[in-house]
């Protein structure tokens, strides 16, 4: 008989924890989302304690503060605010592509056509629209993933150039949990760094 009650211990343990939680949900069904969101920093340094094997293979191009600040103060020519010209990205994916790159994705929406970006100057001493270039290197490349929403999809002019699209939708919870950590978790990330001397060559444009 006792043999009995203690093989039945797990199920009816497992019968109150199903009900406690179901109970929590029914009473407040937002707790257990702000639970997750309270301690997801502390789950985070807690997981970097075991490294997991991480891709070598990878990439990730910032736009962090100083390349923010490099295209403010006229490294292209002409001061660009925050909302770089679409050629700048037209430039990364040329350079990209000239690396070897198998894959370029974007995490930035390209929502609509910027016919106010001014034109850029080729190599050759012609110009171009700006959205031109982005697509004209978007095709050349072959390889690259346009990011789009359920709300915003790029135009004509860079989806058909474009390899594939890529969803990047976030669905936002009640208690407006962060996307990410505060934690840097980029171990095994490389990161592309060309030296000074290799600037000039990657911001002109190679004649088409």
């Amino acid at each position: 008989m006792q043999s009995k009650r203690f093989k039945r211990a797990p199920v009816i343990l497992a019968g109150i924890v199903l009900a406690l939680v179901c109970g929590l949900r029914v009473w407040n069904p937002d707790l257990l989302e702000r639970a997750e969101c309270m301690t997801y920093d502390m789950r985070v340094r807690h997981a970097q304690q075991f490294p997991a094997p991480a891709a070598t293979n990878l990439a990730f191009v910032a736009m962090d503060d100083s390349s923010i600040a490099a295209i403010r103060h006229k490294l292209l020519g002409l001061p660009y605010g925050l909302y770089w010209p679409r050629h700048v990205y037209g430039r990364v994916v040329e350079e990209l592509s000239a690396q070897g790159a198998k894959a370029i994705a974007f995490d930035v929406l390209f929502g609509e056509l910027r016919p106010d970006h001014a034109a850029v100057q080729m190599a050759g001493g012609g110009m171009m629209e700006s959205d031109d270039f982005f697509a004209l290197q978007t095709r050349q490349a072959s390889n690259v993933i346009a990011a789009f929403t359920v709300e915003v999809t790029p135009p004509d002019l860079f989806s058909t150039n474009s390899l594939a699209l890529g969803d990047i939708s976030t669905e936002k919870d009640s208690t407006a949990c962060r996307a990410a950590s505060r934690v840097s978790t980029s171990s095994g990330i490389l990161l592309s760094n060309p030296p000074p001397d290799r600037w000039r060559s990657i911001w002109m444009p190679r004649a088409s």
